[in-house]
């Protein structure tokens, strides 16, 4: 019995970057082909695996989130984010706050340094707008800031996420050299459904039915 690797790296779905395949073809002596999906990562399986299994990262809805307990200065931090294909903390709406609140809170919370002075996000105040806005120039259209904050505006503002009161997660200013945890985080792609991956590999049979055929043709010349 012959049997062959093919190895599909990615498949696209509607245009947009989809799982990693692997489709094993045993190769016997009948015109039967046996394709087995060997490996589909769904996205928080990914996720989770992002950065290693040093730093904690949870999906919530389509973002991957990852706690990294390193101080670095507010830049060193967002260049870390870049290198690992992700970017600082951004907090733009209600529903990211609860989720912060909610799950991203008590991850901090086990640490024992940023459970005493807060992560990092994204945000930073703009001198030429006199504006805070997340690092891709988005302004603020949602804000949870703790009380008498944002204060002291000037060219070196950054923003944190504050650990009193716990539940709030409120937003508070800090000078942009000090060295703090961070969060990253980047999109994800969305889940491809059980319908959606029974037509790839009925679609993938047909592939490899027609490949097979080649390569048999192929052994038989070579004799």
């Amino acid at each position: 019995m012959r049997s062959f690797i093919i190895l599909f790296g990615v498949v696209l779905l509607n245009g947009q970057l989809s799982e990693q395949f692997a489709v094993d073809v045993n190769q016997t002596g009948s015109d039967e082909s046996s394709v087995e999906m060997l490996r589909i990562s769904p996205p928080s399986a990914m996720c989770e695996s992002s950065m290693g299994n040093r730093y904690k990262c949870v999906k919530l809805q389509t973002k991957c989130y990852c706690f990294v307990n390193k101080q670095l200065t507010w830049d060193k931090a967002q260049e870390f984010c870049s290198v690992n294909g992700k970017r600082l903390l951004s907090i733009e709406t209600q529903q990211e706050q609860n989720d912060v609140s909610s799950v991203l809170m008590p991850i901090v919370l086990s640490d024992p340094i940023a459970s005493k002075i807060g992560v990092w996000t994204s945000g930073n105040y703009n001198a030429g707008t006199k504006t805070f806005s997340w690092t891709a120039q988005t302004p603020f259209t949602f804000v949870n800031w703790f009380y008498g904050e944002p204060r002291n505006t000037g060219q070196d503002q950054c923003l944190h996420v504050r650990i009193v009161p716990q539940l709030s997660a409120s937003w508070a200013t800090l000078a942009c050299d000090q060295w703090m945890p961070f969060i990253c985080q980047n999109d994800l792609e969305e889940e491809i459904s059980l319908a959606e991956i029974t037509a790839i590999v009925s679609e993938l049979k047909k592939e490899v039915e027609d490949l097979k055929k080649i390569l048999i043709g192929n052994i038989y010349c070579s004799y």
